[in-house]
């Protein structure tokens, strides 16, 4: 896997909101669908509508930003360079920024193949149909979702992504990236994103653990921090539990399972006491330019 492969800049609002990715375990996928409020920074209200994400849909969009991190692998596309895009891609662009007077907006293009999705995210037959149809699906539940930005009183909606074109299954996939994910990408040193090791994302298989990992990336690389088991629970499994036997069974998952699949991935867990652990997140061993500096948004532990 190539260096600038390692890596994917997020938005903070996606790793944070509480909810927005869920493991159905053993269930079968429900067809629900959510509206779930998120407020960063006390002062952005984050609205996401559409169906109810799962841990396959996070796996994609992970690789999906890796892809659209990566230097060279997308193109820029703006009302500005219009007359430069095909008229899908102008098409699928103006479906994102309906008023097109706003020149200085761009977003991230990314054209690829299943196949190379699914080799950044270390499938085990990145070739097989099932595996790009898996992955199709995924594309099409995240273009589903619409982010509604309230702030100042003003109110804003866009999609999570874009699909350009016939959105029917083929060999490779067109996306255009909202205007969350693109922030992200675009973010400089002394900007807010969080920066994704992908070696730690391929490294991981139990569904909690993958949420875990994400929601815990409010910690800076090197850092060690005393959590509660109760809120790194909270952070699996937002909503309270109905009984006492299952509060049991999500401790002991998160105990055995979850953070053990932490630790195999290079973050160091410590047993502090019956009630929390203390967490260290790894340091880097990838040099990046300054534009890629990791820049992690720190959030207050409840």
């Amino acid at each position: 896997m190539i260096p600038e492969l390692l890596f994917a800049k997020l938005s903070p609002v996606i790793c944070y909101a509480p909810g927005l990715f869920r493991s159905f375990g053993k269930t079968a996928r429900t067809e629900d669908t959510i509206e779930l409020r998120y407020t960063f920074n006390s002062d952005v209200t984050y609205v996401f509508t559409g169906p109810q994400l799962g841990v396959n849909d996070l796996l994609a969009l992970q690789g999906l930003v890796a892809l659209g991190t990566m230097p060279g692998s997308h193109r820029r596309l703006s009302p500005a360079i219009s007359s430069r895009s095909s008229k899908i891609e102008w098409n699928a662009l103006k479906a994102l920024y309906p008023d097109t007077k706003r020149k200085k907006d761009e977003l991230v293009f990314v054209k690829e193949t299943y196949t190379t999705l699914a080799k950044v995210l270390s499938y085990k037959d990145c070739t097989a149909g099932k595996t790009h149809k898996l992955l199709y699906s995924c594309l099409r539940r995240m273009a589903s979702v619409r982010v509604t930005l309230h702030s100042s009183g003003k109110k804003e909606t866009q999609p999570l992504l874009q699909i350009v074109g016939d959105d029917a299954y083929q060999s490779e996939f067109s996306v255009i990236f909202g205007p969350l994910l693109t922030t992200a990408i675009f973010a400089t040193k002394g900007e807010q994103y969080l920066r994704l090791n992908m070696d730690e994302v391929r490294g991981l298989s139990y569904e909690p653990a993958r949420l875990l990992h994400l929601r815990l990336h409010w910690m800076n690389q090197g850092a060690s921090k005393s959590i509660k088991l109760a809120t790194l629970s909270e952070y699996i499994w937002p909503e309270p539990t109905s009984t006492a036997s299952l509060t049991r069974l999500r401790r002991l998952n998160l105990k055995t399972k979850a953070l053990a699949e932490l630790k195999k991935i290079g973050w160091q867990i410590a047993l502090e006491s019956t009630e929390s652990v203390e967490v260290t997140r790894p340091m880097s061993s990838i040099s990046l330019p300054d534009s890629q500096t990791d820049q992690t948004a720190t959030e207050a532990l409840g």
